[in-house]
């Protein structure tokens, strides 16, 4: 969605005033993540911290968004929606769901914490350089959105397969006969070797057989100390 007077006037280019927000995956559900799976949002200062909430969820690939969420900015500053479970210090400062980006600026650091019961934390740092989404998008979009990312992401309740309750074993590997012929390999009659590449589970694995690319919290790691705002 363009907006007409900007185009005319900077010829169908949006000034370089929207940041370069990169947010990486660090910990959750009690494990760290290693390398940090990452997503870079173009963001303008009209978007609210609720509508960055909701990109980064997105793009992160979770479904269920009932779960309660919080930014924790420099100072003891916490943006977060109105709800009863919500909890604050006496010394923090609590800002509305819809404050907007506008208080960001290059260089800033901040968290965000999805789901306060398996603690998804993110580190979110504001590029120096601004940009202007016309470029890097195509468009000027009417909400934060990913234009850059990387890393295997994480299940959010770190379910392999669709009946995964911790306790049912994993369906055998069908290679693909469970398919409808619409590739060579495909099918019942596809020949066992005829698939390119391999499954995800004879690829290299990952450091911990709960979730690609993580390592157990704690491991290396002293215990970590309750923080301010984490409500449940």
């Amino acid at each position: 969605m363009l907006a007409s007077a900007v185009d005319r006037r900077y010829g169908g280019r949006v000034a370089r005033t929207w940041l370069s927000l990169t947010v990486e995956l660090v910990e959750g559900a009690g494990f760290r993540f290693w390398p940090r799976p990452g997503r870079v949002f173009a963001v303008g200062r009209k978007h609210t911290f609720e509508q960055l909430a909701t990109a980064i969820d997105v793009s992160f690939g979770r479904w269920d968004l009932s779960h309660l969420w919080q930014f924790e900015l420099p100072g003891h500053i916490y943006v977060a929606p109105e709800h009863p479970d919500w909890e604050s210090g006496e010394s923090d400062t609590v800002l509305t769901a819809t404050s907007r980006l506008s208080r960001l600026v290059a260089g800033d650091e901040f968290v965000y914490e999805f789901d306060l019961g398996d603690s998804w934390l993110h580190i979110c740092r504001v590029a120096e350089a601004r940009i202007d989404p016309s470029e890097v998008l195509g468009d000027v979009p009417a909400e934060p959105t990913a234009y850059d990312g990387w890393g295997i992401l994480p299940d959010q309740y770190l379910r392999r397969f669709a009946d995964d309750d911790g306790d049912t074993p994993q369906p055998r590997d069908q290679r693909n006969r469970d398919l409808p012929a619409f590739r060579p390999w495909w099918g019942a009659g596809a020949a066992a070797d005829a698939a390119p590449g391999v499954t995800a589970a004879e690829a290299p694995e990952a450091a911990t057989d709960g979730a690609p690319g993580a390592v157990p919290e704690g491991a290396d790691e002293p215990a970590k100390e309750s923080e301010p705002g984490s409500g449940g």
